[in-house]
């Protein structure tokens, strides 16, 4: 959706709960006078570029001001004065390369949307998700690499993502890229300039140069990606499978993590009979959750009980997904040869034992320990992390399985030097790496120069893309909807 960069917009950038302050932000070239309609008095007014003081250092006028002010706006009908610092950005030294303004206001949800209301009357557009940051990355504030780092540090759940997303934020993964890019267009003017000359073939320590140079762009590539371990979109989500035994608890913790009754919960066995999917957002990460039928201990007993579980396996367990164990820790004990049968036709995957209905279950620690490895000592080849208890009818434990979901989801990045490679760019360089490996291959093989120089044209796409050079208008949509408004 391309949205008008000529309009003065306006958002609530700060989250909308009781705080000590909220900011209402406005951009564009009327934030100015849309702010100044909005202060008390002319006694008040903001100062402009042309009336800031001048700095000691070269005698350049400030860029930017702040002010104590109050502001005049309109709540239940009344008239109300509301105590206000305002912020002035002046174009170009702006988040957004615009004038901006920011009200910082007393942290009163009612307050700020009041402040909004006002400024939208004056005459500013209510901006879309992520339109800030759309701004400051179509002006050349900020790279897509950047822009994509403010949304990870928008949405980061912990101190370790956090981290990584300023990391990335203050050291651009695009130098490395342009730089492999430089090198490839190099390597393609060569070639296109033999093409140019009705030369069918290149000198021979040309030729061994750019094998060389082309099987190292093709291993930097990989390299960066190599610890990128799924690469499902964020739009289809994270694959997180709930298996288990019957009456485990599989339904009650599908229903906990969402936040509400999406599965049938019986005492009954097998009230689940056909796979369940259900999409939960945790942060800036997307999960796909699905509620597998759970293993019945009769049906595993005879050949009718192999065929379903492996049907269900089949259709649930993917190499690579994410498998939440549910087990009822009140029957540990006597469920260890079933459990033990579940998993033996279950492909790689790494699984998370849950110990569910630890409210009404006791028994030692070491017990539990000497269970869980009898459990999982024939499948040596399965990725066994840490046990974690919870209880879905008291609801403890459940904050900290959303937060080892989001550690895992995090651990399915590639963790650069630069921080976190996001799954668009690895898929981008990932295609960089098999265009630059197949001019390779061609080159070698004394093919015809086109195809090789379609190949490293392809590349060379690619690269663009991973860096934001170039872009499709859907991919802008798919990376600021992801957003918050105001930002």
């Amino acid at each position: 959706m391309r949205l008008s960069q000529d309009d003065t917009i306006a958002a609530i950038s700060t989250p909308a709960a009781s705080s000590m302050a909220a900011i209402v932000r406005l951009s564009g070239n009327e934030a100015l006078p849309i702010a100044q309609s909005l202060i008390s008095g002319s006694q008040e007014a903001l100062p402009t570029p042309s009336k800031n003081k001048r700095t000691g250092h070269g005698c350049k006028p400030l860029t930017w001001s702040v002010s104590f002010c109050h502001l005049s706006i309109s709540m239940a009908g009344y008239s109300v004065r509301v105590p206000a610092y305002v912020m002035f950005f002046a174009a170009p030294k702006s988040y957004t390369r615009q004038d901006m303004v920011e009200f910082i206001v007393p942290g009163n949800e009612p307050i700020a949307t009041a402040v909004l209301k006002q400024c939208l009357q004056s005459g500013a557009r209510a901006a879309y998700a992520g339109e800030f940051t759309l701004r400051a990355f179509l002006s050349g504030r900020i790279d897509l690499a950047q822009a994509e780092a403010v949304e990870q540090i928008i949405h980061a759940a912990n101190q370790q993502e956090r981290i990584a997303a300023l990391q990335r934020l203050q050291d651009d993964i695009p130098t490395s890229i342009r730089t492999w890019r430089d090198q490839l267009i190099a390597i393609a003017a060569q070639i296109e300039a033999t093409l140019d000359f009705h030369e069918e073939e290149l000198d021979h320590n040309l030729t061994k140069s750019f094998l060389t140079e082309l099987n190292t762009l093709s291993q930097n590539c990989h390299h960066i990606t190599s610890k990128t371990k799924h690469q499902k979109s964020q739009e289809q989500g994270i694959p997180v499978v709930l298996a288990g035994l019957t009456n485990a608890g599989k339904s009650s913790l599908l229903n906990s993590l969402l936040g509400e009754d999406a599965a049938i919960v019986s005492s009954e066995n097998s009230t689940t009979r056909d796979r369940l999917s259900y999409s939960l957002q945790l942060g800036r990460f997307l999960f796909r959750l699905e509620d597998s039928p759970g293993a019945d201990n009769s049906l595993m007993q005879s050949n009718q009980g192999t065929v379903f579980t492996e049907g269900i396996h089949k259709g649930a367990y993917r190499g690579g997904t994410f498998v939440c164990l549910v087990i009822d820790r009140s029957r540990l004990s006597s469920d260890v040869l079933q459990l033990k049968s579940f998993i033996q036709n279950l492909p790689l995957c790494r699984i998370l034992p849950i110990l569910n209905k630890s409210e009404i279950a006791s028994g030692d620690l070491n017990e539990i320990n000497d269970c869980l490895k009898s459990i999982f000592i024939d499948r040596q080849d399965l990725t066994v992390v840490t046990p974690l208890e919870i209880s879905c009818k008291t609801g403890w434990g459940i904050k900290e399985l959303k937060e080892r979901l989001i550690a895992e989801a995090i651990g399915n990045e590639s963790l650069t030097d630069h921080g976190i490679l996001t799954l668009r760019e690895a898929e981008e360089l990932r295609q960089a790496s098999d265009h630059c490996q197949e001019a390779s291959t061609l080159l070698e093989e004394g093919m015809d120069l086109e195809l090789i120089a379609e190949e490293l044209r392809h590349a060379h796409e690619a690269f663009s893309r991973a860096i934001g050079d170039c872009y499709a208008e859907n991919v802008l949509d798919a990376i600021f909807s992801r957003f918050c408004i105001g930002k």
